[in-house]
């Protein structure tokens, strides 16, 4: 019904003439539910990937400097010994592997998996249901435009009988 009164507004108000594909793309371009169940499916997707990172490796990197001033030095036979030197470095590098979880990052990922296919069937569904909606709205419009020719003909058939009666009167 809304659809309906949408594409009677435009019609009225710009004359636009559309062909009934031309009004699904529209429709499709221009539906505010389109695009939010398709950022839905986007995020789900995102979802899926972030699910499957769980079974690749960790890897884990950590470095670190330090200078330090006061070096405690020692003497050993007149010998100098310091311990330590003044620039120190540390790096690390860790790599973590899930061998085994009962089964619980496999089951994450499914439900992911689930759910990024209900949400691409909900966007294809709702998509389905516009189409149809204005498919609907375009022939019930053809229907409305066709009883309105229908309308002026009988109009002018009408005032045609009346002529033709007020002729034969007189």
């Amino acid at each position: 019904m809304m659809i309906t009164l949408l594409l009677l507004s435009i019609m009225q108000a710009d004359t636009l003439h559309l062909t009934l594909d031309q009004a699904i793309d529209y429709a499709l371009l221009n539906n505010p539910e389109i695009e939010q169940l398709s950022l839905t499916y986007e995020k789900s997707e995102t979802q899926v990937g972030q699910a499957r990172a769980a079974f690749y490796p960790s890897v884990t990197a950590n470095g670190g400097y330090a200078y330090i001033t006061n070096i405690p030095v020692i003497e050993l036979d007149s010998v100098p010994i310091s311990f330590g030197q003044s620039e120190n470095y540390s790096l690390s590098l860790s790599a973590q592997q899930v061998l085994f979880a009962w089964g619980t990052i496999y089951n994450a990922y499914r439900i992911t998996d689930i759910s990024k296919d209900i949400a691409e069937l909900t966007l294809l569904r709702r998509k389905q249901e516009l189409k149809y909606e204005v498919a609907d709205a375009f022939y019930g419009l053809l229907v409305l435009d066709l009883c309105q020719v229908i309308g002026k003909r009988r109009g002018e058939s009408f005032l045609f009988g009346v002529c033709q009666a007020v002729l034969r009167i007189e």
